[in-house]
């Protein structure tokens, strides 16, 4: 069992989104997943994509034009599907120099979508440190041309402009929240190897004045979501712990870990995500236990994570 200056660092590490090193690599409680193990393939049984909404000093908001047959002429966000061998950082930072023809540095995860594990759109934002904006004359395989426009209501503001799909607008918004917000993770990636597609469940348990957290034995529980729901997931793990499930709300991430190398081998991924549970059960089941947060900076700070929207969006598809 870890001391308690260890959980408390422990704990302390997520709210400023990070996550330990691999202390965990694997899923470790079993919710009644799949009968047999699958192992995790990039491109066979999972696909990860990437995109990037770069907002300038006047508020412009960096869009590309489609070159491909089924879209061409549509602009859209630069985006794209993750390389084998490459990870989430590499491969927004491709796709943006590919489909833009300009260099940035990703400063910040600020939106996560999840199709029950088999898909995940990680969204982007940072600042353009070189290259040149591309144009019709360079136009290839990958975009016709690349532009800035200003944007209203997520959208650019030019209406002669076609657009390849209506999803841009919330994740233009939430750049555009998390420019003008003060407070929010500042998380990229941690490059920690997974196996599997996991969450890492960040249980806050209020119970009047009180303040806790979920552990099993001395970690946050790490379970496999592949094929799954983790809303559905939730319920079960909390019935396992508590003897019956409580109802929770997802806040949202708080780190997400992913190498993607080697291919077949770290194809997984790991996100942590915020809930919490307002109860005064108690653990029924000896493998789980709750830790009373009585540090006040670390109390504090859990709660302002609850309260000021500071965790990463995650929007599962269900």
């Amino acid at each position: 069992m870890a001391g308690i200056s260890d959980t408390e660092s422990y704990i302390r590490t997520f709210l400023d989104g990070g996550a330990p090193s691999a202390r965990h690599p694997k899923c470790d409680v079993d919710c009644g997943g799949l009968s047999a193990p699958i192992k995790i393939a990039l491109r066979d049984n999972v696909s990860y994509i990437v995109a990037a909404v770069l907002i300038n000093e006047a508020d412009e908001v960096l869009f590309m034009q489609e070159a491909k047959a089924s879209c061409k002429g549509s602009w859209y966000l630069p985006a794209g599907r993750v390389e084998r061998n490459e990870s989430l950082d590499e491969a927004v930072y491709r796709e943006v120099l590919e489909e833009t023809g300009l260099e940035f540095t990703p400063t910040a995860v600020i939106f996560i979508e999840s199709i029950q594990g088999t898909w995940m759109r990680v969204t982007y934002t940072g600042h353009v440190t070189g290259g040149k904006l591309k144009t019709t004359e360079e136009a290839d395989k990958e975009s016709l041309q690349a532009a800035w426009f200003p944007v209203k209501d997520g959208f650019p503001t030019d209406e002669n402009l076609i657009i390849r799909a209506p999803d841009i607008a919330e994740l233009v918004k939430v750049a555009v929240r998390y420019k003008e917000s003060k407070g929010k993770l500042a998380t990229v990636p941690v490059l920690n190897p997974y196996s599997d597609i996991c969450f890492r469940f960040f249980i806050t348990v209020l119970n009047r004045s009180k303040v806790s957290v979920l552990l099993y034995g001395d970690h946050f529980p790490l379970v496999d979501i592949y094929l799954r729901n983790p809303h559905k997931v939730f319920a079960t793990l909390t019935a396992m712990a508590f003897g019956s499930p409580v109802v929770g709300e997802f806040i949202g991430a708080l780190s997400i870990e992913h190498t993607g190398k080697p291919h077949g081998e770290a194809d997984g991924i790991c996100i942590t995500c915020l809930v919490y549970i307002e109860t005064d059960k108690l653990p029924t089941n000896s493998e789980f236990r709750l830790y009373e947060i009585e540090e006040p900076s670390l109390k504090n700070e859990l709660l302002q994570s609850i309260q000021n929207d500071k965790p990463i969006p995650v929007f599962i598809r269900r």
